[in-house]
């Protein structure tokens, strides 16, 4: 699937989310249309694998923003509930404790945009640091889109940061979507895809818009 993402009006960044689900992998590509102080360079990648419950098994950031270029691996176990994260800018790894059926938050976008996710509380990794969200959801409506009518089940996600410190920064997209003054919202189809995507984040709204859907 692919998006247009805005802010104030303004096309800022295409998005890419592309979900096999017999590889059980997720790829995920940001690029910038504009960039300014409020919306920098961006050209990133993500590669996920996940097991049957949708929980990470390797996340792969190939991150280029602005003067910032870096490859960043972690490796999951959930049956010790460990992580390690390897920095190529600094050439060492470090591990982690998660919580129980940690999900990183594209794993967990993955998982409600297959319409099985039930309401709850969800945990997450964030960047070493253990966060949980909040997911709700609604009845079905329609959803408007540059690619016609859909029926379209909503899910309203808020953040909670379990320790109070400060996420170490990895990349822009993490660091963005992973806020206690975050409130997300996605309209997902009958047919398991992704149409829209609001983020609020006090006065400031950025809006996914969907532009194609891939086959």
């Amino acid at each position: 699937m692919e998006y247009n993402i805005k802010s104030l009006g303004i096309k800022i960044a295409l998005i890419s989310i592309n979900r096999n689900e017999e590889q059980r992998t997720v790829i995920v590509k940001t690029k910038s249309l504009k960039t300014s102080s409020l919306f920098p360079q961006i050209n990133n990648i993500y590669r996920i694998s996940y097991d049957e419950q949708f929980r990470p098994l390797a996340l792969n950031r190939s991150v280029s923003q602005k003067e910032l270029l870096e490859e960043i691996n972690t490796n999951y176990d959930h049956n010790t509930q460990k992580a390690i994260m390897s920095r190529s800018s600094t050439h060492n790894s470090s591990t982690y404790t998660i919580s129980k059926n940690s999900r990183d938050p594209f794993s967990l976008l993955a998982y409600i945009g297959t319409g099985k996710a039930a309401e709850g509380v969800y945990n997450i990794d964030g960047n070493g640091l253990p966060w949980q969200a909040k997911v709700r959801s609604f009845e079905t409506e329609i959803v408007k889109t540059s690619l016609g009518k859909y029926l379209a089940k909503r899910y309203d996600l808020t953040f909670t940061n379990l320790t109070g410190k400060k996420m170490p920064y990895t990349d822009m997209v993490t660091f963005n979507m992973l806020s206690e003054n975050n409130k997300m919202s996605l309209w997902v189809s009958e047919e398991n895809v992704i149409l829209k995507a609001l983020v609020k984040k006090g006065a400031i709204s950025v809006t996914w818009e969907i532009i194609g859907i891939s086959q």
